[in-house]
């Protein structure tokens, strides 16, 4: 038997080494990816410099103003060469220090910020403030590490402590959740104010703390860091607190949500996919699509090592990428267009890793941006994925981000100027060091015994084949310690379920619409029935228990007897999906019964009106859907009772605590 398994596992090890791509196809594509951006950046510096974008169809410069407005999609535009900004730690991780101390040179003496132009906050900061943030670090690492640009004396923070200064008045709202949009030399005026939206996305308020931090950590102003972190906690506290989901839109002053707007939230289904569902049912589907941003999502769960997921929802989008040579903005769960147009976006290049079968992905992209993309001076976005048909666009994180994960993806680590393992990326992709607290430049490492000379005396054969399982995602080492020798197949085998999943014409079928025989009727559901017990657990599906005594279920196919059964579970999942959606319906308002609080009135109250009107008191009390949780019956928790203040009686400002106790 354990021979059997080693000619298995030999087996499965040349199935992956067969895959393996030559380094010097790998090398080479690293030189396209490096071309690619060069052809990007030198038109825009030829066709386009000063302006914030390039116009890769008509060969011209964009600037705030001078085309025709395309909406909301203008307000990253504030005619400070947005493009060169975002495009600096870019030049620097492709080995380019000249160009890189030009464009650095080019934006201290000619960008300004005191302009009379509207801008968004969340835009300006990813792109602007990181992107002078990414070339002071770049700068520093030239100066200090390769002495180089002796000139430089932290002109780019001083502009991204300027830049920040002007974001700073959005902030100016009762929940500290910031404006959309700030005016760069205005402010925040109240005729602006009363005029602009009031409401924002969840993710323009949240992720301003990483480039906010950084810019109080380099500068020692604590005004940046304090003002994101709160945005970021007064999102938090507005969660809801059964689901733990936030909405996708929120008011800036009173922080309610927009309870029609749709959250992002992961449906296990099959195949799987990044669904939209209500706050407050997570298990109701608002729309029936799914958006290309969310093709970040494999990148960050092989980060928190759920791995599994990742590698189906990654070939998910794979498959979306061979059927339409791009992934459309958003589509629907059996592959469909919904919204055709493609702006050359960076998560889905951003979510793949060196693993063999991911370099051939990425040589994919790269040999579609190429066919598809490319003009005379630049790359120009997709308007429609079905026909190919160009727009002539170019935004700069294609510059900052797309083309930098592609050179990263196949370059070797001595190709780069720092070691990334120290360093963290926005998410514009930017570099900001992790111990900001210490500026100092540190010396480079000793050259340290690489793991080609660790295994040289092994056979190349055999040494090349450890490089490729170390190099693979799911690490095949890591697979072994996490799920055992058995699993190790896991990411092929998964692979090759999928594959004809989005074959041209091929449609996921409705799992209600499968004809599966359930074993049991979902409503007759008896955790304490053995026999029911046990077809679930053939289905696949999992039971827990919660602390207040819910009955929770979890399906994973790949844990079913068989995939009939796997199948069979889905049918069942689905069938208790649609029974909760009718229980909810139909008692909506008796979900969470309410609770009572006496409250005793202290006895040392001189106050008459306390005496005779308060005495004691019984205040009905409902749940709350936000802010801090409610005590179980039976916990005291403190609290204040606020009454209204009328002459001659009490304040209610200043009334004392009292200790309410739950009936």
């Amino acid at each position: 038997m354990q021979n059997s398994h080693l000619v298995l596992l030999l087996l499965l090890c040349l199935v992956c080494f067969s895959r393996a791509m030559q380094d010097s196809e790998r090398l080479r594509l690293r030189d396209k990816a490096k071309s690619m951006f060069q052809h990007a950046y030198d038109n825009y510096m030829t066709h386009a410099y000063p302006a914030d974008e390039l116009m890769p169809v008509s060969c011209r410069g964009r600037y705030r103003g001078s085309e025709p407005s395309r909406g909301d999609i203008d307000d990253c535009l504030g005619n400070y060469s947005l493009t060169l900004i975002d495009s600096l730690d870019t030049l620097l991780l492709l080995n380019e220090p000249e160009p890189f101390e030009y464009a650095v040179r080019l934006v201290v003496d000619n960008v300004r910020f005191n302009t009379d132009v509207v801008v968004s906050v969340f835009e300006a900061n990813i792109r602007v403030v990181g992107g002078l943030l990414g070339g002071h670090v770049g700068s520093l690492v030239l100066k200090h590490r390769f002495g180089r640009m002796s000139w430089y004396s932290d002109q780019l923070l001083s502009m991204a402590v300027d830049l920040g200064n002007r974001l700073l008045p959005a902030f100016n709202t009762s929940t500290g959740i910031p404006y959309p949009r700030v005016n760069l030399r205005h402010g925040v005026p109240d005729r602006f104010a009363r005029n602009q939206h009031q409401d924002t996305c969840t993710a323009c308020a949240g992720s301003m703390l990483l480039e906010f931090a950084a810019l109080s950590r380099f500068s020692g102003n604590p005004e940046f860091e304090l003002r994101a972190r709160r945005a970021l906690d007064a999102l938090w506290s507005q969660r809801n607190l059964h689901s733990n989901l936030v909405g996708t839109v929120i008011n800036i002053h009173n922080g309610d949500w927009h309870y029609e707007a749709v959250q992002n939230y992961l449906q296990l289904c099959r195949p799987p996919l990044l669904s939209d569902v209500l706050m407050h049912q997570p298990l109701t589907r608002t729309r029936n699509f799914m958006d290309a941003l969310a093709a970040f999502w494999p990148g960050l769960q092989v980060m928190t090592g759920d791995l599994k997921p990742a590698v189906e929802l990654h070939e998910i989008l794979y498959q979306v990428v061979q059927r339409y040579n791009f992934i459309p903005e958003a589509f629907t769960p059996d592959f469909h267009v919904h919204w055709a147009h493609h702006p050359l976006r960076p998560e889905f290049i951003e979510s793949t890793t060196r693993d063999p079968h991911y370099l051939e992905v990425g040589k994919r992209v790269i040999n579609n941006l190429e066919k598809y993309s490319r003009t005379e001076c630049g790359y120009a976005a997709i308007s429609d994925v079905r026909t190919m048909e160009k727009s002539d666009q170019l935004d700069s994180f294609v510059l900052a981000e797309t083309f930098k994960y592609l050179y990263l993806l196949f370059a070797n680590d001595s190709d780069l100027p720092v070691d990334l393992d120290a360093y963290v990326f926005t998410t514009e992709a930017h570099l900001l060091p992790l111990e900001l607290a210490n500026l100092a430049i540190k010396p480079p490492k000793s050259a340290a015994p690489s793991a080609s000379t660790s295994t040289s005396r092994r056979q190349p054969q055999q040494a090349a084949l450890l490089s490729v399982m170390n190099d693979s995602c799911p690490n095949y080492n890591l697979r072994r310690r996490l799920f055992g020798a058995d699993d190790t197949a896991f990411h092929w085998r998964r692979r090759l379920q999928l594959k004809p999943s989005v074959a041209p014409g091929a449609a996921i079928p409705d799992a209600s619409q499968q004809k599966s025989v359930l074993p049991f009727d979902p409503r007759e559901l008896d955790a304490n029935n053995p026999e029911q017990q046990a077809a679930l657990v053939s289905m696949g599906i999992a039971t827990v228990r919660t602390g207040s005594g819910q009955l929770q279920l979890f399906h994973n196919p790949d844990n079913a007897e068989s995939p009939e059964l796997g199948r069979v579970g889905l049918a069942f999942m689905q069938a208790m999906i649609n029974l909760a959606a009718m229980t909810v319906n139909k008692n909506e308002q008796m979900q969470h019964p309410p609770n009572y609080l006496y409250c005793p009135i202290p006895a040392s109250s001189k106050d008459s009106f306390n005496a005779t009107i308060l005495g004691s008191t019984e205040t009905q009390v409902g749940p709350s859907q936000f802010g801090p949780p409610m005590s179980v019956t039976g916990e005291s928790h403190l609290g204040y009772l606020l009454w209204p203040s009328r002459p001659g009686g009490i304040d209610g400002c200043t009334l004392e605590s009292l200790d309410p106790l739950p009936r």
